[in-house]
């Protein structure tokens, strides 16, 4: 993995602490992007696609439930990580209802909480992966600035800012 992945450009080779760094500024940029995009956050580019709304809600369930992740990961002996459903959590927490305003400070906090976790976990720690594999710290925080990367990718093109400019 350490090609770009997809268009968002992401490169699996990032270092930890780069990882955290993306993870540290991505909320500015993605209130920057969405403060002057008015009612493009809320429109969906297709029916089944989130809104820049809803994506940034999606950021902040993922952020938190890693912040919880790596924690376990610094403090359990080989702890094992069930991922949520990403779109079962939409639904059940209504993102398209829930305030932009207060998406934009949660995510802020929960970059935060998992960057601050993350900086004090060794980077070789692992974890089980449920269904899938052993991972490490390392590639816990790989995952979170993809998703970093990726998801402000995704906010760009959804809230109509002419030019998908990617995070690095």
């Amino acid at each position: 993995m350490s090609q770009p992945s997809d268009d968002c450009g992401f490169d699996w080779s990032t270092p930890p602490l780069q990882c955290l760094r993306l993870i540290g500024e991505l909320p500015a940029q993605v209130r920057s992007v969405l403060e002057p995009a008015g009612e493009a956050t809320s429109r969906r580019p297709e029916p089944k696609t989130w809104s820049a709304h809803e994506y940034v809600w999606h950021l902040v369930d993922a952020f938190r439930t890693s912040a919880e992740w790596i924690h376990d990961v610094r403090v359990l002996d080989l702890p094992t990580h069930h991922q949520p459903e990403n779109d079962k959590l939409a639904e059940a927490r209504h993102y398209a209802d829930l305030s932009l305003e207060t998406g934009l400070w949660s995510l802020e906090q929960t970059c935060r909480l998992f960057i601050q976790e993350a900086a004090m976990t060794d980077p070789t720690r692992t974890c089980h992966y449920a269904d899938w594999k052993d991972v490490t710290a390392g590639d816990i925080m790989s995952f979170l600035a993809h998703e970093a990367v990726h998801h402000l990718w995704d906010i760009r093109r959804f809230a109509g800012v002419a030019e998908a400019n990617h995070v690095g």
